[in-house]
């Protein structure tokens, strides 16, 4: 039988292996081993001296530059500290690699003549990570210190139902590091997938309701958690990147075509953004069907076409599609004195009996949203928030949901906003609510 025993003295841990029966065999590992790269752990990347955090147990090296004495082997013990008889005591406990070194220089200087002092990490080493908030077995896991919080996050099951991929928090070093992991695997931008030697804690938030769909001649089309900062160029590259036939330049928000995303705050939470077709790639009669299709895509107009025939050339629509919000969007016509107006007006074609009814134009786009599976109740009622949604339900259940109408509210209309159009309208509360749409509780008028 073979029996595996661990004897751990300070910083310092040694594994022995016995192996019973003739030519037993023995391997010792002990934190030398461990720290220069044991388990075939090496760095996959440079290292940020200013947020690698110095750990009990880590080992530097000194090299003294153009002396003939060997490189000091350096080990941090358990409160933090190098101990050493021509030293002295040094504190590195939460010190980063760059706080360590000049601490280091300060008293190696004062001992050794050397043109330069070298210090430097000996290697890589197991650290302890809290994994904690939307992931699907929250935490604390063994990594080592060349791993990243996106492997971490691996270990931990990944982020869960409802987490976010961009708004991640690595804490426990010199400053909290954000991770998006939207940005390592469509850009691949690991400097947003910090490593383990930076930080102690990876969490997970819930994802926001801010959020842009990224449509049209683009190779990953979905939704994508806003972020401040992010831009047109960058959404289309979270969505995969543009297809060759694609003209970046020329995105819209089809639920406010006349905007100019391209401007400080250009780009709002609950856009639908299309990438186009250069002019020179299609014709500019053809049609596009985008959102919970089976291959969305732009496709030759023909006359007499209605939005059901359109959204079949596009292998029909998905079981989550949200069929009572398609929408059609049009391009502005030309004005009296025949100037070509530019944006798209909305037309909303509800359900699948109205698909087959209302014809497109040449140039027509049709969106099919997704299920969201929630309304959102806002204004003047108690509990402002988001609700399950649940089919042929009006305004007042879910008003009630968000526990009734406030003092202020003005109980004979609503607001019932169209997620898709981005068009609101009057209405009361015995109206029908459809999956995905904002009601808002008005304020009463003062009389």
């Amino acid at each position: 039988m073979n029996k595996l025993f661990a004897i751990t003295l300070g910083a310092v841990v040694t594994v022995m292996l016995f192996v019973a029966g003739d030519g037993a065999s023995q391997t010792v590992i002990n934190a030398d081993s461990l720290a220069c790269g044991w388990n075939n752990q090496s760095f996959a990347r440079p290292i940020d001296p200013e947020t690698y955090i110095i750990r009990p147990g880590e080992i530097l090296q000194v090299i003294l530059v153009n002396t003939k004495l060997s490189p000091l082997r350096l080990t941090v013990d358990a409160e933090g500290m190098i101990v050493h008889q021509s030293i002295g005591v040094i504190d590195l406990s939460n010190h980063t690699l760059s706080q360590a070194r000049k601490l280091l220089r300060e008293s190696l200087s004062k001992i050794y003549n050397a043109d330069e002092i070298v210090v430097s990490i000996s290697g890589t080493y197991p650290v302890s990570i809290q994994v904690t908030g939307a992931v699907n077995h929250p935490g604390r896991y063994t990594g080592f210190t060349s791993q990243s919080v996106s492997e971490m996050i691996d270990s931990a099951g990944g982020i869960a139902p409802g987490g976010s991929s961009r708004r991640i928090l690595f804490s426990g070093g010199p400053r909290p590091l954000p991770a998006d992991i939207d940005r390592l695997v469509f850009l691949g931008d690991d400097t947003f997938d910090p490593q383990l030697c930076a930080g102690r804690t990876i969490y997970v938030p819930l994802a926001t309701d801010s959020s842009v769909e990224v449509l049209g001649e683009v190779s990953d089309p979905r939704v994508i958690e806003l972020v401040e900062g992010d831009d047109v160029d960058l959404l289309v590259k979270l969505a995969g990147g543009a297809f060759k036939s694609a003209d970046v330049n020329a995105t819209y928000a089809v639920n406010d075509s006349t905007r100019d995303l391209r401007q400080p705050n250009g780009i709002k939470s609950g856009d639908i953004l299309i990438v186009p077709r250069s002019t020179t790639a299609s014709s500019i009669s053809d049609l596009g069907v985008y959102g919970a299709v089976v291959h969305p895509g732009r496709y030759p107009y023909t006359a007499g076409m209605t939005v059901s025939d359109l959204i079949m050339a596009g292998g029909g629509q998905l079981r989550t599609a949200n069929v009572q919000r398609t929408t059609v969007f049009r391009q502005t016509e030309s004005d009296a004195k025949d100037r070509r107006l530019v944006g798209r007006y909305p037309i909303l074609v509800g359900g699948a009996n109205q698909a087959d009814r209302v014809e497109v134009g040449p140039g027509d786009s049709v969106y099919v949203p997704v299920q969201l599976g929630y309304v959102r109740v806002a204004g003047q009622v108690t509990r402002p928030g988001l609700y399950p949604y649940t089919a042929s339900k009006d305004a007042a259940y879910y008003v009630n949901l968000a526990g009734g109408f406030g003092r202020d509210a003005d109980e004979s209309v609503v607001g019932i906003l169209d997620r898709v159009s981005g068009a609101t309208r009057a209405g009361t509360v015995g109206e029908i609510v459809f999956d995905g749409d904002e009601i808002t509780a008005l304020r009463r008028e003062k009389e």
